[in-house]
């Protein structure tokens, strides 16, 4: 039995010296130098500018947002008759500015209503309002700190507002600006199964319109005009006021735009025209929907729902679409730009 034991002891250690001579022999045949390749990959570029401005839902066949009423002669301080009819001109005194804004039923000021302007872009823009006057030979256009006191003519202050910047409406018109910062927390990469990436919002923030979430500015007008004992020579005459809002990128020029983003099932009666202003773009290149502002899809049919005219620089949306709405429906409008920066609108079901 000792003989056996030493006998398989032996032969297992002969097994692997033997493993290990034909290891070694093995080690000497590998090639000294090994040359091996791979190719590479790039990810791209992401674009991460998204612009969306949501100017205020306005209906375009209204011209009553900045209507104001001029009182040169302090017939409504003097007089206190609003009092007995229930209405307020606040600031109706002596010492009133004596142009009254309507900013409520039956109530005036001179500061209109303020019209809320919000960035829901990953960029910041400038809020931009333009204001124009037509036919203001009967009064003198001024700055609001050269309206004085009792004189022979009218001096009337209209000042269009954007946020704090305030300018003076000459014949000439004026322009007020600022800048609102974009938010590009509020967005996220994607990718898609071929390997690709977007950048879009995270989900919920495309319909917030928290302060919160957002960053926005008002525009708003104010007026003045000095206290005359004649006033006759301007007859019931106060001059038209047309004022226009757009935004644009900052740094950047060139972007698409429109000047309204939003629209109402209860307001449409007809198809909508969306005018823009192409920047450096020269066509719309699309249209994708959304119903809840993160996953965007095309519509296999579009001519049931928009159509685009290059040339006008229009995209219809058709009545049917609008009419038709039981919930909100977002659309992303693309251009054919280099910046791939798309435009974003609101069709709202109320």
């Amino acid at each position: 039995m000792k003989f056996k034991r030493l006998v398989a002891v032996v032969l297992t250690a002969t097994m692997i010296l033997g493993g290990t001579v034909a290891v070694a022999a093995d080690d000497r045949s590998h090639p000294t130098t090994v040359t091996v390749s791979g190719n590479g990959a790039n990810t791209g570029h992401t674009d991460r500018t998204i612009v969306n401005c949501v100017f205020p839902t306005i209906d375009n066949s209204n011209e009553e947002y900045f209507n104001y009423t001029m009182d040169p002669e302090g017939l409504i301080a003097e007089s206190g008759m609003y009092k007995a009819n229930n209405i307020t001109f606040k600031k109706a005194t002596a010492s009133a500015n004596n142009v009254y804004f309507n900013t409520a039923t039956n109530e005036y000021d001179s500061t209109s209503l303020s019209y809320n302007v919000i960035n829901k872009s990953s960029v910041s823009l400038n809020i931009i309002a333009e204001a124009s006057v037509v036919s203001a030979d009967k009064v003198t256009l001024v700055e609001k700190d050269e309206v004085s006191g009792e004189g022979t003519g009218v001096n009337l202050y209209l000042g269009i507002a954007v946020g704090d910047d305030v300018q003076a409406i000459k014949s000439t018109g004026a322009t007020a600006k600022a800048e609102v910062a974009g938010n590009i927390d509020n967005f996220e990469l994607t990718s898609e199964a071929d390997g690709t990436f977007g950048f879009d919002y995270k989900s919920g923030k495309l319909a917030s319109n928290s302060t919160d979430d957002w960053a926005n500015t008002t525009i708003y007008m104010e007026g003045a005009c000095n206290k005359v004992e004649d006033a006759s020579s301007t007859g019931t005459y106060a001059p038209k006021v047309t004022v226009t809002w757009k935004y644009e990128q900052v740094g950047a020029t060139g972007s698409p735009s429109t000047t309204k983003t939003t629209y109402k099932k209860s307001e449409t009666t007809a198809d909508i025209n969306v005018v823009f202003d192409y920047g450096n773009a020269t066509a719309i290149t699309g249209v994708k929907y959304s119903a809840d502002g993160s996953t965007w899809s095309t519509y296999g049919n579009p001519a049931n729902f928009y159509a685009i005219n290059n040339a006008s620089k229009t995209l219809t949306a058709k009545k049917s679409f609008v009419t038709g709405l039981t919930a909100t429906r977002y659309w992303r409008v693309y251009f054919d730009n280099s910046e791939t920066v798309y435009v974003d609108l609101t069709f709202t079901a109320d």
